[in-house]
């Protein structure tokens, strides 16, 4: 008799965006399949220490022993670095391996070192998925295996669930404060340094910008704000799991991010009706590039950053219309196609 499979996310922690909502996702979308079952297990849930890590990854595997015990076939499913690593351990207690690459870029590639260690985790797996091209090639590349036709390396885009509600958008008046959103985690990767940098010489007058999110440079950026004198147009939020209300009172999304593997708040911002200012970055591109309420713009370049938000704020002229384009593009990007892609994944281990 068959086994029945069972998928255990692996991952740091699932309070956050990006990775961790994927996996929120992905767990409450199959849960209802009746072909395998699916949940998840953290690894860091609160602030991270070697003693309770140490812990976690004891218990980890006790619950790989005692599924096991059940009858079940485990798909160990490794989602960041940690989880990325005990991955090689997995394969003590025979487990399945799928490993998801979630970014163009992390920090263990400063040392080529690793490089041997890593080609062997991620070709021990049964399947390694990218949640873009970009990352993809990134990924190959790192490895120095840029040319294989391995098969087991996929491409599966993030998707968004259907909570997001477009947002009537009303058509912007000549006078009117232009809203700017920034969302995400408050780390150098998302580059929001440099959006204050941009904003701080903008001669457009009308605007204010929210920032949602948390992160480790976040004081750095209080600072900043403070620095470019921009206290009364920017504003901190903080981390909000449901940002819905946040982006229907909004007009534009900006994002300066130094690299992306995807770009998830691009897509709840599209779904949520908002017109999107970015600067090009490879896992982006594949967003929204094709999008064409989502407007390009040079990061080192002032004068085509303000006539870029001078172009966004035209297209805010053009309501309803501007957020029926958005939410259109945003609807490419679903839950359901992203959850069927990872179903097939399983279903052929």
């Amino acid at each position: 008799m068959k086994k029945k499979k069972f998928v255990l996310h692996v991952i740091d922690s699932i309070s956050g965006g990006g990775a961790e909502k994927i996996v929120r996702d992905l767990v409450k979308k199959n849960n209802s399949k009746i072909n395998f079952l699916q949940d998840y297990y953290e690894l860091s849930p609160h602030k991270f220490s070697i003693i309770k890590f140490i812990i976690r990854t004891f218990y980890l595997f006790k619950r790989i022993k005692f599924l096991k015990k059940k009858g079940y076939q485990i798909i160990f499913h490794a989602h960041l670095t940690k989880a990325i690593y005990l991955s090689a351990f997995a394969r003590i207690y025979k487990c399945k391996i799928v490993i998801t690459e979630h970014n163009t870029w992390n920090k263990r590639r400063k040392f080529k070192f690793l490089i041997p260690f890593e080609y062997y985790i991620y070709h021990n797996a049964e399947f390694v998925v990218s949640i873009s091209n970009a990352v993809k090639d990134n990924l190959l590349k790192w490895l120095r295996n840029e040319n294989t036709n391995n098969t087991k390396f996929k491409v599966i885009y993030n998707g968004i669930s259907d909570n997001y509600i477009k947002s009537k958008k009303k058509i912007l008046e000549n006078k009117k404060v232009v809203k700017l959103l920034i969302v995400g985690s408050l780390t150098h990767q998302k580059g929001i340094d440099l959006s204050l940098n941009l904003l701080r010489n903008l001669k457009f007058e009308n605007w204010t910008c929210n920032i949602v999110g948390d992160g480790p440079e976040k004081q750095n950026l209080i600072k900043l704000t403070k620095k470019f004198n921009l206290e009364n147009r920017v504003q901190y939020k903080g981390y909000i799991e449901n940002i819905n209300d946040i982006y229907s009172d909004s007009d534009i999304l900006l994002i300066t991010s130094r690299w992306e593997g995807f770009g998830l708040v691009a897509v709840e911002a599209l779904l949520s009706g908002l017109v999107i200012l970015w600067s090009k970055v490879p896992g982006l591109s594949e967003v929204l590039e094709s999008c064409d309420t989502a407007i390009k713009f040079d990061l080192l370049d002032q004068t085509d950053f303000e006539k870029s938000l001078k172009l966004a704020i035209n297209k805010l002229k053009n309501q309803p219309l501007t957020s029926e384009k958005s939410y259109k593009h945003g609807l490419l990007f679903s839950t359901d196609r992203m959850a069927k892609g990872y179903n097939t994944i399983y279903q052929g281990i």
